[in-house]
């Protein structure tokens, strides 16, 4: 998403606050990546009896006091896809479609089997599934790599599975990925779990191509899952899909 004069990614004005709560407690920390969230993270597990509840309850408050730019939110609830997986813990998107009174059915991936969720779909309504867990349950969202490690396993495993409808709805569908940084190495994990190898040559998968992905990754998604990368911003691609979508009803 482009980014507007006054706003930071949430990933990083919430690593600046951990950076604040490891120099109270005498933590050191490089301060070269006191913006990388995952090191971050890290760090803040060295503080003693700090645990990664902690952290996903701070996410939390740290969240609900920020400004968020919410018009995105209202466009991709506009087009009203079958099937919406987040990689945000929070619930904007949800709220947006109770706005706009839009029928949908939201859960999330529990990756620490702490909640023990069920999640029951409405396949007749959008679903809205959050992979990388939800602030609904702290220890669900993943901060650091070792949370990465784990999910990836858990992944594999199916302990607990990915939803069987959320894997059925991807078959035979044209997926298309906003916003996602591809050069996460679990994320490679996480998309061939979820069976998104085409079989069909005509069947692509599109993406938005973020700003610092490097060639070596885009080759492996194009080679390995058939990705087509589409070199425009966020925003202003989905006011394209949009307008085709109004004038082509």
């Amino acid at each position: 998403m482009k980014k507007r004069s006054g706003l930071d990614p949430f990933n990083k004005i919430f690593s600046l606050q951990l950076a604040a709560k490891l120099n109270n407690n005498g933590v050191y920390y490089d301060q070269q990546l006191a913006d990388s969230l995952s090191y971050m993270a890290n760090r803040y597990e060295a503080i003693p009896n700090a645990t990664n509840r902690d952290l996903g309850n701070l996410a939390s408050k740290a969240f609900g006091n920020q400004t968020i730019y919410e018009p995105i939110f209202e466009k991709i609830a506009k087009l009203q896809f079958p099937l919406v997986i987040s990689t945000n813990p929070d619930d904007l998107l949800e709220k947006e479609y109770t706005r706009q009174q839009k029928k949908f059915s939201a859960g999330f991936y529990d990756r620490s089997n702490q909640g023990k969720t069920d999640n029951n779909f409405d396949e007749a309504n959008t679903i809205i599934y959050k992979i990388f867990g939800s602030f609904s349950s702290p220890y669900s969202i993943l901060f650091t790599d070792n949370d990465r490690v784990q999910f990836s396993k858990n992944v594999v495993k199916n302990d607990p599975p990915v939803p069987p409808v959320v894997k059925v709805m991807l078959e035979n569908k044209y997926c298309l990925f906003l916003g996602f940084n591809f050069q996460e190495w679990h994320l490679k994990i996480l998309i061939d779990c979820l069976g998104l190898t085409r079989a069909d040559k005509e069947e692509k998968i599109f993406a938005l191509l973020m700003e610092n992905v490097n060639e070596s990754s885009i080759e492996h998604f194009e080679k390995n899952y058939r990705f087509y990368f589409i070199n425009e911003q966020v925003e202003e691609f989905v006011d394209e899909v949009i307008a085709a979508v109004q004038n082509n009803p």
